[in-house]
């Protein structure tokens, strides 16, 4: 059965690439509010710390630099700023001469939110179209076997938005909130959990 599935994900590439994105249009308002939430987690309760880039020691070899803390990130700048030009304390190999590991910024740590949420959309698509034309309902392993058979579906993500989606800053944009200011992005979150009911009989 893996054969047919390909065969029929080949076959409706276009459809599939449709589906998709359209899928995406209308989870749009959603997709805005976890993001919302995902940024607001490092904003509260307090605002985080605010490094700059210090090469004041940097060895003749290296120029990785070090981060010195500069107080704390001003609730004034916007979320692509915030984003793409403060960094949060960690650091990844750089695997670059003279360069030892570059410092992380807070889109490098959303990736792996942004990534999941717009992977996840592609392969429920996916899964909807087979079930639905096979009148099965496809297990976890014959999905990931199916993964494997049609190379992580990649050709479908690089023909839909959602491979923007490993870019956190440009998803931002995408869902309108690039320009918001932090103050704005806490006053949206807070907004959104006065809407939850707790039910206190659990």
């Amino acid at each position: 059965m893996i054969k047919k599935y390909a065969d029929f994900i080949n076959n409706h590439h276009a459809s599939l690439v449709y589906q998709i994105n359209t899928e995406l249009d209308i989870q749009m308002e959603e997709l805005r509010k976890e993001f919302i939430r995902q940024i607001n987690h490092y904003l509260t309760p307090d605002m985080p710390v605010h490094y700059e880039e210090d090469h004041t020691y940097d060895p003749p070899y290296d120029c990785s630099g070090e981060l010195v803390k500069a107080g704390q990130i001003s609730p004034e700048i916007t979320v692509k700023e915030f984003l793409e030009e403060e960094y949060d304390g960690n650091t990844h190999a750089s695997y670059c001469s003279g360069c030892g590991f570059f410092h992380d910024t807070y889109s490098e740590d959303l990736q792996s939110f942004t990534l999941e949420y717009g992977i996840s959309l592609m392969h429920d698509k996916i899964r909807e179209n087979i079930n639905k034309e096979f009148k099965v309902t496809i297990s976890d392993e014959e999905f990931d076997e199916l993964y494997d058979e049609m190379g992580c579906f990649d050709d479908i993500y690089d023909d839909t938005r959602i491979n923007e989606f490993f870019f956190p800053e440009i998803v931002a944009q995408m869902c309108g909130i690039d320009n918001l200011k932090l103050s704005e992005v806490i006053e949206l979150a807070k907004k959104e959990d006065d809407f939850i009911v707790v039910d206190e009989s659990l």
